[in-house]
């Protein structure tokens, strides 16, 4: 298959006289922007970024702002910058409207910006992500498009196509596409190992979730796994260990309608000999664990897929409502996660119906949101922390990622 090139322009922006400082910690996120008096003039919601501490503490900072034209962002954290999908108040009335942002971590300034393709949101749409190669040293970037591009001839309007993306010379390479009847949502990961990025896509207006494979060697998609835990985050360790973060309606306690869960992807070769992640070999056939590895009964809502790995400590970061308080786990029509509508029971099985264009529900009682801490190092993962991040949305981050 032939790729077209695409070259986009590149804006470098110097840096602001007051930055912010974010030199600790391999958890970093971004945060909104609350106090910034030239967003509050435009009426525009800004990001800025920060490091968080395994006790949820977010480090103060100096400078409460990485960039005006943030509004929203996705994020992935590669050695010193940190890589955004964002979405940019500058942009004319009409087109794409979303921007691929670098940021410096060190001084918190933006370094690049490269405009993106994809559709024009009013906030980030489900099925956006960055992602980073670091066999390429570029970024696997993932958008809806309404035109894709000539060298995806099999691709339609709303397919979510992949860019291979250098940040600094502004190229972008389109890799694939996926596609399905109701779209990618926000979850995914990139296995770093098998060189293959996964996608949730979403089938049946809500009632089938799958796992989607794409090859980024080749931009074919060759796995299609079906997600009976309808995750809410997922994410892969450099080592190629995936692990996802859903729901169950088995094993309840009383009251309760679901109850997150961890799970694992894992794989088999030809052979029959099993492996975590997906290895090496595109070929692989992979499933997700039929049994939870952890059952995670105080965290209920995920909020928006936040979900990372720190590979060298084999921790898992990830962001959930905390179920103390009010129990918002239990009731049919609680949400699963942000981006629901209402979860609700088709048969045996409980089914999250979600709304498409990203509009994601209201969460009718914030009680506080946690920083769920797991370390997989051990045969049983085991939660080593989760302490209370943010006390609404509002004041959660929008992303978080560890350095890669």
């Amino acid at each position: 298959m032939l790729h077209c090139l695409l070259v986009w322009r590149v804006v470098l922006l110097l840096a602001s006289p007051s930055v912010i400082p974010v030199t600790t910690g391999n958890l970093l996120g971004m945060v909104r922007n609350t106090t910034d008096p030239t967003c509050l003039q435009r009426r525009v919601q800004c990001s800025s970024l920060a490091a968080i501490t395994a006790d949820g503490t977010t480090l103060p900072r100096q400078n409460d702002v990485a960039g005006p034209n943030l509004i929203q962002a996705l994020q992935v954290v590669a050695g010193s910058v940190s890589y955004s999908i964002a979405t940019d108040p500058n942009a004319n009335a009409t087109g794409s409207n979303t921007v691929l942002v670098s940021v410096d971590v060190p001084t918190g300034t933006i370094v690049a910006t490269v405009a993106l393709p994809f559709v024009r949101v009013g906030m980030l749409a489900e099925g956006m992500f960055v992602h980073y190669d670091a066999a390429t040293k570029e970024l696997l970037v993932v958008g809806e498009m309404e035109t894709p591009p000539p060298s995806l001839p099999h691709a339609t309007a709303g397919d979510h196509v992949v860019f291979r993306v250098n940040p600094r010379a502004g190229t972008m390479v389109a890799v694939g596409f996926f596609g399905g009847d109701d779209g990618i949502a926000n979850v995914g990961a990139y296995d770093a190992t098998s060189r293959i990025l996964w996608a949730q896509c979403i089938y049946g207006n809500g009632r089938t979730y799958s796992l989607l494979g794409m090859d980024t060697r080749s931009g074919a998609v060759t796995h299609n796994v079906t997600d009976p835990y309808m995750a809410g985050g997922m994410a892969c360790s450099v080592n190629g260990r995936c692990f996802l973060i859903g729901i169950t309606h088995l094993n309840l306690r009383p009251g309760a309608s679901f109850e997150r869960v961890l799970v694992e992807l894992s794989c088999s070769d030809n052979s029959g000999n099993s492996s975590s992640g997906t290895g090496g070999n595109a070929r692989l056939s992979c499933t997700i664990s039929s049994t939870p590895l952890l059952r995670l009964p105080n965290v209920c809502i995920m909020l928006g897929g936040l979900m990372t790995i720190e590979s060298k400590s084999q921790i898992i970061y990830s962001v959930l409502q905390n179920s103390s308080a009010t129990s918002p786990c239990s009731g049919s029509s609680s949400s699963s996660d942000i981006r629901s509508a209402a979860a609700g029971t088709v048969g045996n099985n409980l089914v999250v119906w979600r709304p498409r264009k990203g509009r994601a529900a209201a969460v009718a009682t914030d009680t506080g949101f946690k920083l769920l801490v797991i370390d997989f190092s051990t045969v049983v993962p085991a939660v080593v922390g989760e302490p209370v991040l943010c006390a609404s949305v509002m004041l959660c981050p929008i992303s978080i990622s560890a350095r890669v």
